[in-house]
């Protein structure tokens, strides 16, 4: 009889608490891998807490052949460069020409309003990662603070794109932007003119770059009017480091039909791309607990989505706006052919996707615990 080819799931506890594992990415640097003893090799973001204080690296034996084998990590010890502020909820992490950059949501608590704190853009490069004598990692971290800068970016190209959004109910719209509006003005916030009365409450859970450097962003928040997930493609990410050059330009907004519906809206929670132009997403709901979160509270058909796994071909994206035009650019919205792969079922917390040579790794928030997840070939008869 034939051996048939049935995918193995295994479940691996990382024992990152107490924080929550929120995107991962692969590490390219050889060197690191090599004094480590590890490969593959990821790096992943957690999202409670200060970021120099959120980063892990995830690994595995070099040559352990049993794949549950051999798995181990680390946290990462950083020195902040800059005293740029405080930090909070690191969503997303990506990797380009040797940084790993990291991302803050842009969002808020579950009840409230959007946060400085989560607007912030962080990066160091593999090839500075140290290993001490007992195994420490440590790094300088670049730190930028930047108060709503890639909101504004991300509204004004939803704006442009005219793509349909699916409008925020008045009171949720009321309590996330114009709540931070209000504080920033009475603060007189330097960075409150990036706050418009008709911004849309953005949170960035997914980052990857393309080879040539375009960061694409996940929205867990917005999505479309029938409840389908966005990306928004920016070029120019490290100007935010050198702020005199100006903010970086959206050059195209993405949408997924198909993934999720008006009844059960979807949102991403991760991205990664493979090397033939391949776009994994991870999507999921768009906030967790009904109880607290005031999103769920006015929007119910954006809980309890099970998280999944789809894949599409990445078109090519625009290079740059015209620098000649006047006044804002259209930008012509790109529609992305996806195909399930996989949905995770009982699970609304499934919140990183990394490839390495094909094999997917994922990484999910369960009770008190991280776990990473993937899955194997295995023969049977």
């Amino acid at each position: 009889m034939p051996l048939a080819m049935e995918r193995m799931h295994h479940v691996i506890d990382l024992h990152l608490e107490p924080h929550e594992a929120s995107g991962l990415v692969c590490s390219r640097s050889d060197r690191l891998k090599e004094r480590l003893g590890w490969s593959p090799l990821y790096w992943t973001i957690l999202d409670d807490g200060r970021v120099q204080d959120c980063i892990a690296v995830i690994g595995q034996v070099d040559g352990t052949v049993e794949p549950t084998a051999g798995w181990s990590n680390r946290r990462l010890h950083c020195t902040e460069t800059t005293a740029t502020g405080d930090t909070d909820d690191g969503e997303a992490i990506a990797a380009h020409d040797g940084w790993i950059y990291t991302f803050g949501s842009a969002y808020g608590s579950k009840k409230g309003p959007l946060e400085p704190e989560r607007s912030f853009v962080a990066r160091f490069h593999e090839d500075d990662v140290t290993v001490d004598d007992d195994g420490a990692l440590r790094v300088d971290l670049h730190v930028q603070q930047a108060p709503f800068v890639l909101h504004q970016v991300i509204n004004d190209a939803l704006r442009r794109s005219r793509v349909d959004i699916l409008p925020p109910a008045p009171r949720y719209h009321r309590k996330f932007v114009t709540k931070a509006r209000d504080r920033a003005v009475e603060d007189a916030a330097p960075w409150a003119w990036r706050l418009r009365h008709d911004d849309l409450p953005i949170n960035i859970e997914g980052a990857e770059f393309t080879p040539d450097g375009t960061l694409l962003l996940g929205l867990r928040v917005p999505v479309t009017g029938g409840g389908n997930p966005i990306i928004v493609a920016v070029r120019g990410i490290d100007r935010l480091f050198d702020p005199a050059v100006g903010d970086p330009d959206a050059v195209a907004v993405l949408t997924v039909p198909g993934v999720g519906d008006r009844r059960a809206h979807a949102g991403i929670r991760d991205l990664h791309l493979d090397g033939d132009g391949t776009l994994h997403l991870l999507v999921g709901d768009l906030d967790s607990d009904p109880g607290t979160s005031r999103l769920l509270r006015h929007h119910p058909e954006g809980g309890g989505l099970e998280s999944a796994h789809w894949t599409a071909p990445l078109p090519d994206l625009p290079d740059v706006v015209d620098p000649d035009a006047l006044g804002p650019v259209a930008l012509e919205p790109v529609t992305l052919e996806a195909e399930h792969q996989h949905t995770f079922t009982g699970l609304t917390r499934v919140e990183g996707i990394a490839g390495d040579d094909g094999a997917m790794l994922y990484v999910s928030d369960e009770g008190e615990s991280v776990r990473m997840r993937f899955f194997t070939d295995d023969q049977a008869s």
